[in-house]
């Protein structure tokens, strides 16, 4: 798929190749149908469990813990932790927000679940 369908605007389609081509071994893609979907609930809902990460990311005693450090595994979760950050930079919103977001993609069986997701989103 070239151009953007009706449905999906230029600006969300643009931004959906862009996110496609930055993830790794996802080259061989097929576009199908592509639907933009907006819920003020779940971006309400969304935006909530930000700030409660975010604020839960400013408590030392939960998320600055350095006891791992010591763990004989330090050297393979800092590279782990290393890479997720700078794949998450890689994505201009999390730039120098300390909680990253990164996007994927979940194939669906049905047009049908595809709208009970975007109506109710997943199971938490």
């Amino acid at each position: 798929m070239k151009n953007p369908n009706d449905v999906l605007a230029k600006y969300e389609y643009n931004n959906l190749i862009s996110l496609l081509e930055k993830m790794h071994g996802t080259s061989d893609y097929i576009i199908s149908k592509t639907f933009a979907v907006k819920n003020d609930n779940l971006h309400k809902a969304f935006e909530a469990k930000s700030i409660q990460l975010t604020t839960r990311l400013e408590e030392p005693n939960i998320y600055h813990d350095q006891t791992w450090k010591n763990d004989k595994y330090y050297q393979w979760r800092f590279s782990i932790m290393d890479h997720l950050e700078l794949y998450a930079d890689s994505f201009p919103y999390n730039i120098n927000n300390p909680l990253k977001v990164i996007p994927v993609f979940h194939s669906i069986c049905s047009e049908e679940s595809a709208y009970k997701i975007c109506e109710t989103g997943f199971a938490t």
